[in-house]
């Protein structure tokens, strides 16, 4: 998780200067009070919060043991928002996101009702466990609806994006 690298903001920030935007896909229990400063105040454009589960033992089931904690995690989102307001910062844009399957498809009614009245939660968000090819068995086999055709499967990410891994290293959208 990118949240871990000690060096996040400083790269987030050269970023920025180079006239790049940055995007961060995270878990929000590594959302440490450094974390949420370097985010906001270095100039972080977009951040997706995964939160899998409105139950400590889904969210444990799907993401492991260090996502149970899932009142810890609400207080640190909680944290974000109300930094990112005091500093009267309209970035990260902050996307909630709920990877629906079938250990937590009937969490997903009570999830949304949760994070759609979060003031300051720009975007709230639930899409398909699914893997950019389609062709992967054991993914699809925890999906709620069938897959579609992996032939007919087209990913737009290797053309529109890069990753950076953590020791600087580019490769084509992960």
């Amino acid at each position: 998780d990118s949240l871990t690298h000690h060096r996040l903001g400083e790269f987030i920030h050269y970023a920025g200067r180079q006239g790049l935007r940055t995007y961060l896909s995270a878990n929000p229990i590594l959302l440490t009070d450094r974390r949420i400063k370097d985010l906001v105040d270095c100039g972080l454009y977009e951040l997706v919060l995964s939160l899998d589960g409105a139950r400590a033992e889904t969210s444990a089931a799907i993401r492991g043991r260090a996502a149970s904690n899932i009142e810890e995690a609400e207080k640190r989102v909680h944290a974000l928002l109300e930094y990112r307001h005091a500093r009267n910062s309209k970035t990260p844009y902050v996307i909630m996101q709920f990877v629906r399957q079938l250990r937590n498809q009937d969490e997903t009614e009570a999830w949304l009702e949760k994070w759609t009245s979060v003031e300051g939660i720009d975007a709230v968000k639930v899409k398909s466990f699914v893997a950019w090819n389609g062709g992967d068995k054991r993914i699809n086999a925890l999906r709620v609806t069938p897959a579609a055709d992996p032939g007919y499967i087209v990913c737009d990410k290797p053309w529109t994006s890069v990753t950076v891994l953590w020791d600087g290293r580019r490769v084509p959208f992960w």
